[in-house]
């Protein structure tokens, strides 16, 4: 089971049948892949085994999707309130062109302003400001290589070189 979110209550019974304000986790089973998917031998686990089997498996597995509908969960999440004339000084800074790659934007949004994503080099989670000699504009394919692959970190390591040339302090 994984944690999908959690909400708060005010209606719940104790032991006693006292009413109580309670903290409700909203749990998830998760497919247990290592046993029957896994290749005799290998040490691959967890969501990576996909990556291994046969297509033809995998496909098989995603048919049982096929037209039903997905579950859906709610979440409780923190958000942090950016500023927008940050969002739009970093994005006019960048003249349409990524700063991390120097490649221009892909496309025009609807009010003709290139699309560029603003970065926190530091994230607001962990107490970064939200400061512009922190944030840089980046083509979108930028954005996902700092969040999602295995160099993410590095990446954001030399971004945070290339800003500290953009914007000096």
């Amino acid at each position: 089971m994984v944690c999908a979110g959690y909400y708060e209550r005010d209606d719940v019974a104790d032991r006693t049948g006292a009413l109580r304000r309670a903290i409700v986790f909203e749990l998830v089973a998760v497919e247990d892949e290592t046993t029957s998917s896994t290749p005799a031998g290998s040490s691959v686990t967890g969501s990576d085994v996909r990556w291994t089997m046969p297509l033809d498996e995998l496909r098989t597995r995603a048919s049982r999707t096929v037209g039903n509908q997905p579950n859906a969960t709610e979440a409780k999440r923190r958000t942090y309130e950016r500023s927008g004339d940050l969002r739009v000084y970093v994005r006019r800074r960048a003249d349409g062109r990524c700063e991390g790659c120097s490649s221009p934007a892909p496309f025009l949004t609807a009010r003709g302003h290139p699309y560029l994503e603003p970065h926190h080099t530091r994230r607001l989670s962990d107490g970064g400001p939200d400061d512009y000699h922190h944030v840089i504009a980046l083509f979108p394919t930028c954005h996902r290589r700092v969040h999602h692959p295995a160099d993410g970190e590095n990446y954001n390591g030399e971004l945070r070189v290339k800003l500290d040339a953009i914007e000096p302090r």
